[in-house]
């Protein structure tokens, strides 16, 4: 039988399909993906009670991709680089559920690290100034706390001062790459990347070895970035930086943004200012406000871990009393009178302790 990651890879390449409706394909065959190499070529395809348009030809042209998915799968295994599909265990729950997330992803490092309790991206300009790179400095510092996990994107400037300064508290911390495992940009970061492996971190990309190196697709990977984090810290930027790209799609896929305010008139915190001027943002001063928000639990706001402990179990059973039967997430928000950002942080970390389980239609249930 054809490995899933045959398909999947396959099935991210194929002519015609976006990462949109690969995912509504995989969400139709994911019982059985091995399924969509047996079904008749036809333009669409209805599987339980559901229809999907599908390309031409896709049957064949699946599998005429495969020689160039088994030199994937060769060269992944040279280079110590393991590749997930999207129904692992070891995918990231946080971006599984986002409407374009990858099929596959191509992770070096510890796996296990891509599903932390609590993970934040810390974002900005790679032109950052010293107060930039302080704050960013600051709020790493403190979210060593919780633990929480540091994600992003390995550029210069802020990206850098993010990665650096979780390795320095000893967090863990995850690089979202914009090119295959090829090559490593900026060079300049080539240590640095190798240091986030040692210390126990990830490198992630969901682009090919050897793919052809697009400005587009570091735009693309601020998806990954967003849809794996609780919230995200834009720390210093301009209007059209790149981190205003992966504030647009937090705000797709219900995560905070927060911003830190710079000085008026100053280029580089004119889209933090934009983005809290439009309530796009909130403005933030303190690392605390966040992990108030999304309700972290903080080592220096607990006097004794039991009673940590019963927080954590209480908000869970808030939770758990509200689903005798499976119910759309938006109506568990206004049962609860919460935010979708922090129920959506109380379910993950309840799933990931087995308690619930995330159904198609952004809908749960008690496992």
């Amino acid at each position: 039988m054809v490995d899933t990651n045959v398909i999947t890879l396959a099935l991210s390449k194929q002519v015609g399909v976006g990462p949109i409706q690969a995912k509504k394909i995989w969400n139709l065959f994911r019982e059985d993906i091995h399924e969509i190499l047996e079904f008749e070529n036809k333009n669409f395809l209805v599987k339980d009670e559901m229809e999907i348009r599908l390309p031409k030809g896709l049957k064949l042209g699946l599998k005429a991709l495969f020689p160039q998915v088994f030199e994937q799968l060769e060269l992944a295994e040279k280079n110590a680089v393991t590749i997930i599909n999207i129904g692992e265990s070891v995918y990231p729950v946080k971006l599984k559920y986002c409407a374009d997330a990858p099929l596959n992803l191509f992770v070096k490092g510890r796996v296990e690290a891509l599903n932390q309790r609590h993970n934040i991206a810390v974002v900005g300009t790679r032109r950052a100034t010293s107060y930039g790179k302080d704050m960013a400095n600051k709020f790493v510092g403190r979210f060593a706390s919780v633990p929480s996990c540091i994600i992003s994107g390995l550029a210069h400037g802020i990206d850098t001062a993010a990665h650096k300064s979780a390795l320095e508290n000893k967090l863990v911390t995850g690089a979202v790459l914009g090119h295959g495992f090829h090559l490593m940009y900026p060079s300049a970061n080539k240590k640095l990347a190798a240091e986030i492996v040692h210390q126990g971190g990830f490198l992630l990309s969901e682009y090919w070895f050897n793919s052809p190196t697009d400005p587009k697709n570091f735009t693309r990977r601020n998806r990954i970035v967003a849809g794996m984090s609780d919230a995200i810290l834009v720390v210093e930027t301009g209007v059209k930086g790149g981190s205003m790209v992966t504030a647009s799609y937090a705000q797709q896929y219900n995560r905070d943004v927060y911003c830190v305010p710079g000085r008026i008139g100053d280029t580089l915190s004119e889209g933090c200012h934009e983005l809290i001027k439009h309530q796009l943002a909130y403005l933030v001063t303190s690392p605390d406000q966040i992990i108030n928000d999304l309700g972290w639990s903080s080592k220096a706001n607990s006097s004794q871990g039991a009673q940590t402990t019963l927080l954590i179990e209480n908000r869970f059973q808030d939770v758990y009393g509200q689903l005798e039967k499976p119910v759309g997430i938006d109506e568990l928000c206004l049962r609860m009178n919460k935010r979708q950002s922090e129920v959506n942080a109380l379910l993950t970390e309840m799933e990931l302790d087995g308690l619930v389980r995330i159904l198609p239609g952004k809908r749960v249930e008690r496992v």
